[in-house]
């Protein structure tokens, strides 16, 4: 802290997770509002996050997280993911990654993607309801060159789980989508490769499961009581069909996720491929065959045109 004229008045060094190292002054004053800016009461030695207080002594709040539900796999005292290098907490209630943090816009490769947890850079907040406008993808606009590679999933209602794969639970979708549009050359003469798939409305009773991360799948398994009334995959290309991968499921479980699965639109981080699933149960003929994966590379897609564009 300095002076008006910029005179050092107040020198506090803390180790990481905010415990006072080392403090001197130049005067008789000094600030209350230490470690993140927060008020210390000197007394009590605990600094105020407006939803609870802190003890940077044991590196714990003081009193549960009020959003613990929507983060099971940390401890509810635990102070900023036990990480408060990466991650700040300004209310107490919820730590922000500092790294990529929601004021900084910038477009990133899908492919380094992990998940359905970034829209435009921005982290996008789940929450025990499910997920909401989420979007992740790689665009890129050029002279003689444009690609575009989106995984979009809106107005999901369920509960976001965690564990092996996905568990059981009653869930609806109501648009999700995947694509990627890449063209080489001018408008007049070009080189183009589009694919598409997605699952307009899809609504499910029983064994379902919203796929939260695990070996890398985010999406959605629907069971035997899944309807919907679009379901499609398809794919174009101005030269070939390459890269798309479509093949007859046996019982609906090619890939399966940790249990049968009779329908489901995952995007596999892994590989990079938005993976749709159906089978005959579902009585569907949209754009789409009966029991037909339809696996759309949609990283692959874009790295290879790319890579061609860049020789």
């Amino acid at each position: 802290m300095t002076t008006r004229n910029g005179s050092i008045s107040q020198h506090v060094e803390y180790i990481a997770f905010g415990e006072v190292l080392f403090e001197e002054h130049s005067s008789s004053f000094s600030s209350s509002y230490l470690f993140n800016g927060k008020e210390l009461d000197r007394e009590t030695n605990l600094s105020y996050y407006s939803a609870r207080y802190y003890d940077a002594k044991t590196s714990l709040w003081l009193n549960i997280d009020p959003l613990a539900e929507k983060m099971p796999a940390y401890g509810t005292y635990v102070f900023n993911f036990n990480n408060p290098v990466r991650f700040t907490d300004p209310t107490g209630l919820e730590g922000e990654d500092s790294i990529d943090p929601p004021s900084k816009k910038k477009d990133f490769d899908l492919s380094k993607q992990d998940g359905f947890y970034r829209r435009h850079g921005d982290y996008v907040n789940s929450d025990s309801k499910g997920f909401s406008g989420v979007t992740i993808g790689y665009n890129k606009e050029k002279k003689n060159f444009s690609t575009k590679s989106n995984v979009k999933l809106f107005n999901v209602e369920g509960k976001n789980v965690s564990g092996r794969y996905s568990k059981s639970l009653s869930a609806k979708a109501r648009g999700i989508h995947g694509e990627t549009k890449n063209r080489l050359g001018t408008e007049d003469f070009n080189i183009f490769y589009n694919a598409e798939g997605s699952v307009l409305y899809a609504e499910a009773t029983a064994d379902n499961g919203i796929l939260t991360g695990e070996t890398g799948k985010y999406g959605f398994n629907f069971g035997g009581g899944a309807e919907a009334g679009a379901f499609k995959g398809e794919v174009n290309s101005g030269v070939t069909y390459f890269g798309f991968k479509m093949a007859t499921t046996k019982g609906g479980c090619i890939e399966c996720v940790g249990a049968a699965a009779n329908v489901g639109i995952y995007f596999d981080a892994k590989k990079g491929n938005l993976v749709i699933k159906g089978t005959e149960m579902l009585g569907l003929e949209i754009g789409a065959k009966l029991g037909v994966l339809v696996e759309i590379p949609i990283v692959k897609i874009t790295e290879k045109v790319v890579k061609t564009f860049n020789k």
